[in-house]
């Protein structure tokens, strides 16, 4: 490299050979009456030559400085806005309020006092409520567990529909009857059938009056699962056409096993040919189940709402065409223990049965 007062200039090639054999020839022909002058100059001249050697590199085109390049700054894009659903039981999102409907009522009859009851419960209790009569408790099930996602539901619902509902609602109130807030159903066989528990009914013949029967099937089904005794292990399952004749072949040995509510087995006489097996289960009446996705101030008007209904003799009667109520109750801690006991008992998913 050369100086040229600014900087340095680098110097590369044949050129910086020459330079470098140029110093050496000079230091080595020098006159040797010179070489003790010389060697004062030796370690300038040692210097050079390294100088030298240390600009003898590969050169290049002076490289530019790098303009630095601006970063783009990304900006959040603002999300969009979502709209707040009304507050359910509003003109704008009313309540849906199930009933299964009754078999023994005819479909005027139940139109009439659901259209009545919007009324007063719109007038009663401020709430907008739109009433629905279910086909089955499984469609009143799923509107209730569909209601945390699309419209807020309730549903009266009976105590074998309850084991589903109970997965996604809760319970609010029950209704009352001339013998309590539900029916007791036992097992029956005939009076010297040999079983001395239910759980020695694995293989019989079980009578009942249809598939969809709450008391001489539904239930007994439960009860025998409950004991270990799955349905699907009878031997037989054979339908009669009414209570009377089921208990007669029951007493007859025809049968080896039912399922009866106890009140109307007593209804029809009963027999002398028959006899419980094991102790009878409490099943409720009906039952209304809330989704939770209703705020609780929401849900308390509507139970008092209900109450106040069931509590006027007048407007009582719009509700027995739906309920066949003679009150309807809050329900109290541990009141539904012994059935939901008896659930568990089973082992049955009944989310599964929910969805």
């Amino acid at each position: 490299m050369l100086g040229n007062g600014y900087g340095w200039y680098q110097i590369g090639g044949s050129g910086c050979t020459a330079l470098v054999f140029l110093v050496i020839i000079v230091v080595c022909i020098y006159p040797r009456r010179a070489v003790v002058r010389a060697f004062r100059y030796s370690r300038i001249a040692l210097l050079l030559t390294v100088f030298v050697v240390s600009s003898c590199r590969s050169a290049g085109p002076p490289q530019p400085t790098e303009i630095p390049t601006a970063t783009y700054t990304p900006r959040s894009t603002p999300l969009p806005t979502v709209a707040t659903p009304p507050p359910p039981g509003t003109t704008d999102n009313p309540i849906q309020l199930f009933f299964v409907r009754p078999a023994a009522v005819s479909r005027g009859t139940v139109t009439n006092a659901a259209n009545d009851l919007e009324t007063i419960l719109s007038e009663t209790a401020s709430l907008s409520v739109n009433i629905e009569i279910a086909e089955t408790g499984a469609d009143a099930v799923a509107a209730l567990c569909d209601s945390p996602g699309g419209v807020p539901a309730a549903a009266w619902v009976d105590g074998v529909t309850y084991a589903a509902a109970r997965t996604c609602a809760e319970r609010s109130l029950a209704v009352v009857r001339e013998d309590g807030a539900g029916a007791d159903v036992a097992i029956i066989v005939p009076q010297s059938s040999e079983a001395q528990t239910i759980r020695d009914l694995g293989e019989a013949v079980f009578c009942r009056l249809s598939v969809d029967d709450l008391y001489t099937w539904l239930v007994p089904s439960l009860i025998l699962q409950a004991n270990s005794v799955s349905p699907t292990s009878l031997s037989a399952i054979n339908d009669y056409p009414d209570l009377g004749d089921l208990i007669s072949a029951v007493g007859a040995g025809d049968c080896d096993a039912a399922g009866v509510n106890l009140a109307e087995l007593e209804a029809v006489g009963g027999s002398s040919r028959i006899r419980e097996l094991g102790t009878s289960e409490r099943v409720p009446y009906a039952i209304l189940m809330i989704a939770p996705s209703i705020p609780l101030g929401t849900r308390n008007a509507l139970n008092d709402a209900m109450l106040a209904i069931a509590g006027d003799s007048a407007e009582a009667e719009l509700l027995q065409p739906l309920l066949d109520q003679v009150r309807i109750a809050t329900i109290g801690e541990g009141e539904l223990e012994s059935w939901d006991a008896l659930l568990r008992r089973t082992r049955l998913d009944f989310s599964e049965m929910a969805r």
